[in-house]
């Protein structure tokens, strides 16, 4: 599944069922490089240890692509790698 890196603050005040924007950049990764279109889900996560399984709701690929997400659920985070 699609992982993709939020700023604490997109997060921090997120319940499941609550719609969100995505900043520019991560709306450009999602849309334009990696083709997700409304209903496709993925990860979004803080660096802090906090994820959410979320689904894009709204999509307009312009020349700067605009996305609107929902949180779905809260994931315990993966931790960091055992690997040195």
């Amino acid at each position: 599944m699609t992982r993709v890196l939020l700023s604490s603050s997109n997060l921090a005040s997120i319940e499941s069922g609550e719609e969100f924007d995505l900043d520019s950049e991560t709306a450009k990764k999602l849309v334009r490089v990696l083709r997700l279109t409304s209903g496709e889900t993925f990860v979004a996560f803080d660096g802090r240890g906090r994820e959410w399984e979320c689904a894009l709701v709204a999509v307009e690929a312009q020349k700067k692509p605009v996305a609107r997400a929902v949180a779905i659920e809260e994931k315990a985070g993966a931790g960091e790698s055992r690997l040195h």
